[in-house]
């Protein structure tokens, strides 16, 4: 066999190897992706039982803080009693109602609603993360509504998040063109 044809011979070889070499090759990128997808697929598995588990705390915590605030209005001596003279002056209705309290119920008033609005600011907050049901969306937009006339006569736009304060401010104006 003389020089060219040997060298011929190895260069099928090396073709032959390099063929060898792509199929093994190939077989190994598919292994990877096979693995990589079902690594994804876990991965995916687990952040959506994150977010179940972050949804039912969330609405633990929301149900525990409405209990809550139940059973404090229902053990409080000075809650209760306003509540009904405001409402026996027309309120949420007439705004002026609040003008009939007393210093010392009107300041009470204050921080039992803004309590209450701290309380619907986080539930706000939850939502926008997607941490809030539309059934619990929906009670806190309504109870948001409810506290429109409060927030805007008792002037309570500091200390809540912008966002929220901007929505109130828009839900009070939704309430005062239905007053007018």
């Amino acid at each position: 066999m003389d020089h060219q044809a040997f060298a011929g011979l190895l260069g099928n070889y090396g073709e032959f190897i390099g063929e060898i070499a792509v199929v093994v090759t190939l077989f190994y990128l598919a292994i990877q992706v096979r693995h990589g997808r079902e690594a994804t697929e876990a991965h995916t598995r687990s952040m959506q039982e994150d977010q179940k588990l972050a949804l039912a705390e969330a609405y633990r915590e929301r149900a525990a803080t409405r209990l809550q605030l139940h059973f404090e209005m229902a053990e409080s001596d000075y809650i209760a009693p306003i509540e009904v003279k405001l409402e026996g002056a027309g309120w949420p209705t007439n705004v002026n109602a609040l003008d009939q309290l007393e210093p010392v119920e009107r300041l009470r008033y204050f921080h039992w609603t803004y309590g209450g609005l701290v309380r619907l600011d986080t539930s706000f907050y939850y939502h926008k993360l997607g941490l809030l049901d539309e059934e619990g969306w929906e009670l806190t937009h309504l109870r948001m509504r409810q506290l429109a006339p409060a927030f805007k006569k008792l002037d309570m736009h500091r200390g809540i998040s912008k966002g929220f304060a901007n929505e109130m401010q828009s839900l009070v104006d939704e309430w005062e063109a239905n007053v007018s």
